[in-house]
């Protein structure tokens, strides 16, 4: 099995919400729970996408509400993933001033975060 991708768009409605660019899932939590279980290590892409704004704020909303944080665990230490803002786009992960939290906590070999700006998150 290869590498996956899975596309998130929080503004997304209609269509199988299969976590393809024309059919993406509305949460985050949908695109990494299709990843868990994967036979191949990865790394594994969820892409965050919004193609009609210049800038998108994801907060109360597509499974990372305000004050939350989001479980990035792959099912297995030996599998990544990578979250990473659509190229061109501004993806803003808001958390409304929380204090003793994380944007994204992140587990698995070559994890990490791309493209985004993270704000309001953190011990004020």
């Amino acid at each position: 099995m290869a590498a996956l991708t899975k596309y998130v768009s929080v503004t997304f409605t209609g269509g199988s919400n299969d976590g393809t660019a024309a059919n993406p899932y509305t949460t985050i939590e949908a695109a990494r729970s299709d990843i868990n279980g994967t036979t191949d290590v990865g790394p594994h892409y969820i892409i965050l996408s919004e193609s009609s704004a210049a800038t998108t704020t994801y907060s109360a909303s597509y499974g990372m509400p305000a004050g939350s944080e989001q479980d990035l665990w792959p099912g297995d230490y030996s599998y990544g993933i990578i979250v990473s803002g659509a190229h061109g786009q501004d993806i803003v992960i808001d958390g409304k001033s929380v204090t003793n939290k994380s944007a994204f906590v992140i587990y698995g070999s070559g994890s990490g975060i791309h493209n985004l700006t993270i704000t309001g998150y953190g011990t004020m």
